[in-house]
């Protein structure tokens, strides 16, 4: 791969394989985090954390996910989980 983009919640798992691409990718490896309401702060803080240490690029992505759930129940598409 030339390039590549992690999505990375600072888990475990994401960061492990956040740390590989950079191993492989250096700079061409981006982890990113979604940031959300659902998301606790201190969540972020320890996935940016996570991230320095690694010394990988990341950034964070606002999302709207409470907007689209709310307007998918609005239009009577609600999703259910089993």
């Amino acid at each position: 791969m030339g390039s590549v983009v992690v999505a990375y919640s600072g888990g475990v798992d994401s960061m492990l394989v956040l740390k590989i691409a950079h191993d492989e990718l250096g700079e061409r490896a981006i982890g990113v985090t979604a940031v959300s309401p659902s998301l606790p702060s201190g969540e972020l803080e320890e996935a940016e954390a996570a991230a320095r240490g690694i010394g990988v690029r990341w950034v964070n992505i606002e999302t709207d996910e409470d907007e689209h759930a709310e307007r998918l129940c609005a239009r009577g598409r609600r999703r259910e989980y089993r």
